[in-house]
């Protein structure tokens, strides 16, 4: 069961669902040529396994977490007045701007040495913004760091950057839009390419990224551009999370598991609870983009966006989330391992309460609270199969009159 032990953290939780959807920030793209930084973190993967190869992909996951490499398409800020460029310096402020203003990117702003760069030489060059949703957009902006600015030890401003290139409404083309800038004659050394696109947008949203360069007299071919990705031919098996779902503590384990009809695990991923994912929005969304992240092509939690064509969870209305699977026979669960107690075994029969009406003496199954439960001999055994209100294993009034807790 979900348990609200304060008021305080109901009416947070209440207040999240009540934010207005406009103000939430939805998957629009990002610059694949050249490559941005947070994509250059994301690509390169290790976040989920503490194997991150770049130091400074690195040190942005430990100011941000998973969040600006999961969320890489969502590089952006609210600026209703967008053509005055003091209202977009008051939201996307100096030393900010690599994140878009937005906080909870901050890692992206870190100086470094280690950022991953592009080379190129002066000239004229194409950059490619991957379209991940198309909305009637309004103009792009790209700016080129000054002669003498050194992303290894600045964070980037306003006043570090020159505006080399302005373009008006793009189509989409083969899932991009595509523009030209010119690198100065005479430029060298490393630099930042720093893009700006405005939606035109009532609301003003637009995106911001950061795109590391080296600049050289010979320069470099960029990777040409990926093959675009089908979207994943999955089916809805059921709510992600329901308010029976149960609350978490630091020290506690969130689990995830989705099984083929045979009970054998297809998708088993569990996140650590600590002071900064405890709320209940925390860490069932940081959960979410863990399996979606390592297993997007087998299952996504959230819901299909038919304006944007792909998956995305919903962080305003979490109870919206759905599990999406390759096969109805799968089954999944969600669930608070507490951390005073060991994981629970895997060998149990079925996920509670599939396959209801066909347990018999001996039957295991795990429960709502990721234990494992066995269902009692006769004469006790006919009450596994009856009303999950009174026989649910842990969570029934009368469970324990149907099973034996292992």
């Amino acid at each position: 069961m979900l348990y609200f032990r304060d008021a305080s953290f109901k009416k947070s939780l209440l207040a999240t669902f009540s934010l207005s959807f406009a103000s939430s920030v939805l998957a629009h793209g990002w610059v694949e040529v050249p490559k941005a930084r947070q994509v250059f973190c994301a690509d390169d993967g290790g976040y989920w396994t503490d194997s991150i190869p770049n130091a400074a992909c690195q040190k942005a996951y430990n100011q941000s977490g998973d969040y600006p490499f999961t969320q890489k398409n969502e590089f952006s800020a609210l600026v209703p007045d967008y053509h005055n460029q003091s209202a977009v310096e008051a939201v996307v402020k100096d030393t900010t701007l690599c994140a878009a203003g937005d906080p909870r990117k901050a890692g992206m702003d870190i100086p470094d040495k280690n950022w991953q760069k592009t080379s190129l030489k002066p000239g004229k060059h194409t950059l490619k913004i991957k379209v991940t949703a198309a909305h009637p957009n309004h103009f792009f902006q790209i700016y080129l760091s000054k002669a003498g600015y050194n992303s290894a030890t600045q964070p980037l401003t306003w006043d570090d950057l020159e505006l080399i290139a302005e373009h008006g409404e793009k189509p989409v083309v083969n899932g991009f839009y595509a523009m030209d800038y010119t690198i100065p004659d005479g430029r060298e050394g490393s630099a930042v390419l720093y893009m700006r696109w405005q939606r035109l947008d009532p609301a003003g949203e637009g995106f911001y990224n950061c795109s590391d360069l080296l600049i050289t007299k010979t320069g470099g071919e960029p990777d040409p551009d990926p093959d675009p990705e089908p979207a994943p031919d999955l089916v809805e098996l059921g709510r992600y999370i329901t308010s029976e779902t149960n609350e978490a503590k630091p020290g506690d384990k969130a689990s995830f598991k989705l099984q083929n009809h045979q009970g054998v695990d297809v998708v088993n991923e569990s996140i650590g609870i600590t002071t900064k994912n405890a709320e209940f929005t925390a860490w069932t969304a940081e959960l979410a983009r863990k399996v979606n992240d390592l297993h997007g092509k087998s299952v996504q939690i959230g819901f299909w966006h038919a304006e944007m064509n792909h998956y995305m969870y919903d962080e305003v209305n979490i109870f919206n989330n759905a599990v999406f699977a390759q096969d109805a026979s799968y089954t999944f669960s969600t669930a608070i391992i507490s951390g005073d107690k060991p994981i629970p075994p895997t060998n149990y029969d079925y996920i509670y309460p599939k396959g209801i009406g066909d347990y018999v003496d001996g039957t295991k199954v795990l429960a709502s609270d990721g234990d494992v439960y066995q269902c009692k001999p006769w004469p006790f055994t006919p009450w596994c199969n009856q009303s999950q209100f009174y026989y649910a294993p842990a969570t029934g009034l009368a469970w324990a009159e149907a099973w034996n807790k292992l």
